[in-house]
């Protein structure tokens, strides 16, 4: 039966759809969305007007906060209520809702005496139902951070249940959630079993697992659980499912998880798991992702981002561990995600990165309109085994490019995704002396563009390949005083570009100190493997001053790569791997690590070789194109072979679906021998062949 195809399974198929259909039409039969709530705090107000609100993006908005005294009346800053007429009215017409938040950190001090009295809990609904009536409320968010024992777990199952009766003869169409710790720390003298009837969801907190009251340092809001962390305070994975749905009995569809738009900055650190002696420092979202001198990583276990500086440690989430915790709530079919605060991601020209991908994520709807086609698609042949693109980006509100690849001109696959802002490609691993096809368009939750224009070019005979070592073209000079220039850079000949430092010259000299730097631009040809050099020494100098090096393809956000400490030229080469993406101008940036007031020594940087090498073939063979046009089923990784091997072996995998790869070899003791991928690639399946080179240079 279970294979047949039966007219009675037909005809029962058909009975479901049109039950549903007749479902649907009932009065007061509403489909369920997933809830999407912002906290909109009320000293942000200023700076963000309701009427910059995207409502499109959202289901509820948390006006945040009043809060209640010890006898039950609402108390709120004097300027709360200014924006709540057009706030209100700008939701209602996007048919969304207000709910008013009370308590948070600051002010909860007033629930634990109001709820232990039944005079001031019946002053206290009064006054709040009121106060919603008044003023167009749909709702109230108790944020009681937090109830601290048994007395105060029962007071507040007293205040809900007589709350939500109330409620039922005068405002029924009020809703009630409940903000709620994510560890049992706080959250075990709520009663989640007994209150889950009246509420509408529980918003777990899940956000704070780190912060200056850990001894070590760690994600803030980590997806999954990292056995590393030494204290295993916790991840949104282990408080939505482990802690509230399987210990505690919560359904899904009472449950709501949260994604912060903040991150934490801790010092003395610059990894996750790291001891922690200091206070940690709150960021903005629109703050950290203008910082430069970082290296942005991603933890594949958390699943989560962070950036990595030479002294210091930044954990926030990203637009795509944002979307990865949205994926995860749609997964469990928890009732949504929420947000704190709507504010806290809005960047310079007005977008906000964090609250566009949760609404297209959890909502759809996408953009308003998709983007515009790149234009002016040119394709250039580099070596046999490799052709670059360059394309115009046309439009300001996608998220990404597609590009596609055909051998005839017709037939066009799939063959890589970039972010957005991103106007070039090599493609590597082609086949000598073979016409290449291709085309671009960008996408946004609202669609796609039209193609650009196709461009074509032909891959010359075998022969050559590389690598090619890129060198500056350019001195961009900042501060310091510059002998000699990029020429000098060319060649290890001891032949020395030197950046001398100059001081700080505002205030005092005893709040003065030295400093430097400098830029320079390479034209990078890309490849199967791009790798910065640089053979360079500093001056010896009592002040531990060291000059670290960076780069960056827009001048603006720079990602460190190596440091200079040694007081020779002892002739060797540090080197730092870029990613294999990376082509057309790179900017390199050095600059002193020292600025401890009084440390005025002018000390020297002398540069004798820097280059980027472009590797288009490092017995590596690099199929951007699946290997059959069938999607795979699953990801798998395949047994190499041979193996053991003389002299390489092969390594095959089968994607399926798009996202970033990291194929990395290690050794027998765990050690990082090489990293074969680093980036995109479309879902398929895919060969590579290893020589048993390690990342410096010799054999692993």
């Amino acid at each position: 039966m279970k294979h047949s195809t039966t007219r009675l399974e037909r005809g029962s198929v058909l009975l479901i759809i049109l039950l549903l259909t007749l479902l649907m039409s009932l009065p007061g039969f509403t489909q369920t969305s997933p809830v999407v709530a912002g906290y909109y705090t009320s000293w942000r107000v200023f700076a963000y007007p309701p009427s910059q609100i995207p409502m499109n993006r959202v289901t509820h908005i948390m006006h945040s906060f009043a809060y209640p005294d010890a006898s039950g009346n609402i108390n709120h800053p004097t300027y709360f209520l200014d924006p709540t007429p057009e706030l209100i009215q700008l939701a209602h017409n996007a048919q969304k809702k207000v709910f008013v938040a009370l308590g948070g950190w600051s002010d909860s001090g007033g629930f634990s005496p109001m709820a232990a009295s039944s005079s001031t809990r019946a002053n206290f609904i009064n006054n709040i139902t009121t106060f919603c009536l008044t003023h167009g409320y749909d709702g109230v968010d108790l944020d009681w951070e937090y109830p601290a024992n048994d007395a105060d777990k029962q007071n507040l199952n007293l205040l809900v249940s007589e709350l939500k009766a109330h409620w039922a003869q005068v405002a029924p169409h009020l809703g009630l959630s409940i903000a709620v710790a994510a560890t049992d720390w706080s959250a075990h003298y709520v009663d989640v079993t007994f209150l889950a009837p009246y509420v509408e969801w529980f918003g777990v907190m899940t956000y704070d697992y780190h912060g200056s009251w850990s001894d070590h340092t760690g994600h803030l809001s980590p997806l999954y659980l990292d056995p590393r962390d030494p204290g295993q305070c916790g991840a949104v994975d282990n408080s939505i499912y482990d802690y509230y749905h399987n210990q505690r009995g919560v359904a899904y569809d009472k449950l709501v998880c949260g994604v912060p738009f903040y991150g934490k900055k801790f010092t003395k650190a610059t990894e996750p798991y790291q001891p922690n002696k200091f206070r940690a420092t709150d960021l903005l979202y629109s703050e950290i992702v203008v910082l430069s001198g970082y290296t942005y990583k991603w933890d594949s276990v958390a699943q989560v981002s962070y950036l990595s500086g030479s002294s210091s440690f930044i954990t926030y989430n990203d637009p795509v561990s944002a979307q990865k915790t949205c994926q995860y709530a749609k997964d469990k079919a928890i009732k949504g995600v929420m947000m704190w605060e709507l504010s806290q991601d809005v960047l310079t020209d007005g977008s906000q990165p964090l609250l566009d991908i949760i609404g297209e994520e959890m909502l759809g709807g996408g953009s308003p309109v998709p983007p515009t086609a790149p234009t002016n698609l040119t394709a250039t042949a580099v070596v046999s085994t490799q052709i670059n693109l360059a394309w115009n980006d046309n439009s300001s509100n996608e998220h990404g490019f597609k590009i596609e690849r055909s051998t005839n001109g017709v037939d066009f696959a799939l063959i890589a995704t970039t972010a957005v802002g991103v106007t070039g490609y090599p493609n590597v691993g082609l086949t000598p002396n073979t016409t290449y096809y291709y085309r671009v368009y960008a996408f946004n939750g609202a669609g796609n563009s039209a193609y650009s224009n196709v461009a074509s070019a032909a891959t010359p005979p075998s022969g050559g390949g590389g690598p090619f070592d890129d060198t500056a073209n350019i001195d961009i000079p900042v501060s310091g005083t510059v002998s000699g220039s990029y020429v000098n850079t060319q060649t290890s000949d001891n032949g020395y570009e030197s950046i001398q430092e100059t001081e700080q010259a505002v205030g005092p000299p005893s709040n003065r100190w030295s400093f430097l730097e400098h830029k320079w631009k390479i034209n990078v040809t890309g490849g199967v493997s791009v790798t910065f050099n640089l053979e360079a020494y500093k001056s010896a100098n009592v002040e531990n001053d060291n000059f670290t090096f960076a780069y960056s393809t827009d001048d603006n956000t720079y990602t460190n790569m190596v440091t200079v400490t040694k007081t020779a030229d002892d002739q060797t080469r540090q080197t730092y791997t870029l990613p294999n993406s990376l082509s057309g101008n790179v900017f390199i940036r050095v600059v002193d690590t020292d600025h401890t007031k009084r440390n005025r020594v002018l000390d020297f940087i002398y540069v004798d070789h820097m280059f980027v090498r472009s590797e288009t073939s490092l017995g590596k063979e690099v199929i951007d194109l699946p290997v059959s046009l069938t999607t795979p089923s699953r990801f798998a990784l395949q047994q190499n072979y041979p193996n053991p091997f003389n002299p390489t072996t092969t390594i095959s995998y089968s994607l399926d679906r798009d996202g970033d790869v990291s194929l990395v070899v290690y050794d027998v003791m765990g050690r990082q021998t090489a990293t074969l991928v680093n980036g995109f690639q479309a879902a398929g399946q895919y060969h590579h062949t290893w020589n048993a080179m390690g990342e410096n240079g010799l054999l692993a």
